[in-house]
């Protein structure tokens, strides 16, 4: 067999990496910055529940594990043949799996095809039972522990807006339309996007209309927070009356939403998760509002 000359070594390495090169893909679910995680890890970070694979089995998040189980059977429980049912979303997640893998721009190799898709199904599953159950109160269960103890509510709000908890927004519409759409609740409900936005709206500053003009393409939940506060092209330019002026920029975007209390003059800063932070800086006008990106193409 002839050896490959020592001076070619190095080429040959080079050509076995191109060969097994994925696709580019759009990606559109990764990592916090270092440079930020620096100022204020604890901002980015889930408390109580992980939502896809980046924080998935980290200590402090397991607990809500048996919770999301118990929404996932909730759910199924409406549909006309619940076996069936989790039967057809896990081959539909399952047949997405490479699209799934595309969103995120780190690879997560570490999880085989089913153990990412049972995430996932789960996952999915807990998100669209707990837009239910904030939209109708009847179907909350008397000992729900979410909806019982003040903060969760609130804590999962928060969560389930941070840039590293996402899963692509195409496989909650495939569960929706599978496990929701068939039940016997599912043809008086609002759309995805509307039980979504009716769930994040105590915290978004807009109204239900802002929804209607934004009705853009989503990559996941915090891109459908991120749609609410793009301008449409038939809204008038707020630019010299207070408003606040949006900016077109190609550079990524994270999302950190500030709620600002005022009481007796003193300022109490609590950090919900993102509203429009570039990774090429922002800024905010005198008058308020989102911030307003300070990078021009």
């Amino acid at each position: 067999m002839d050896q490959v000359p020592a001076e070619r070594i190095w080429l040959e390495s080079i050509k076995i990496e191109l060969a097994h090169l994925n696709p580019l893909s759009n990606w559109s679910i990764w990592r916090v910055p270092n440079n930020l995680l620096a100022v204020n890890k604890d901002a980015y970070s889930p408390h109580i529940i992980s939502i896809g694979p980046l924080h998935h089995g980290e200590q402090n998040v397991l607990a809500m594990e048996v919770h999301k189980l118990h929404y996932m059977l909730s759910l199924l429980q409406r549909t006309p043949d619940p076996a069936k049912s989790l039967d057809e979303c896990g081959k539909a997640i399952l047949r997405f799996d490479k699209h799934i893998r595309a969103c995120y721009a780190e690879p997560i190799d570490k999880y085989e095809e089913y153990d990412l898709a049972k995430m996932l199904l789960v996952d999915g599953c807990f998100i669209l039972e707990l837009f239910l159950r904030f939209s109708m109160a009847d179907l909350r269960l008397q000992d729900d522990p979410v909806f019982n103890t003040s903060w969760m509510v609130l804590t999962l709000r928060r969560d389930l807006a941070l840039l590293e908890n996402q899963i692509p927004f195409f496989a909650l519409e495939w569960l929706f339309k599978l496990t929701v759409k068939p039940s016997a609740i599912g043809q008086s409900l609002p759309t995805l996007p509307e039980l979504a936005f009716d769930f994040f709206k105590s915290s978004l500053y807009i109204n239900r209309g802002t929804l209607t003009v934004s009705r853009r393409i989503v990559p996941h939940l915090l891109g459908l927070i991120h749609n609410c506060y793009l301008p449409s092209s038939s809204r008038p330019n707020p630019r010299g009356r207070g408003g606040w002026q949006f900016i077109h920029c190609s550079s990524i975007f994270l999302y950190t939403e500030l709620r600002v209390k005022e009481s007796g003059g003193n300022t109490e800063e609590t950090v919900i998760q993102s509203a429009l932070i570039t990774l090429l800086g922002i800024r905010a006008p005198a008058s308020g509002g989102i911030f307003e990106s300070t990078n021009y193409s």
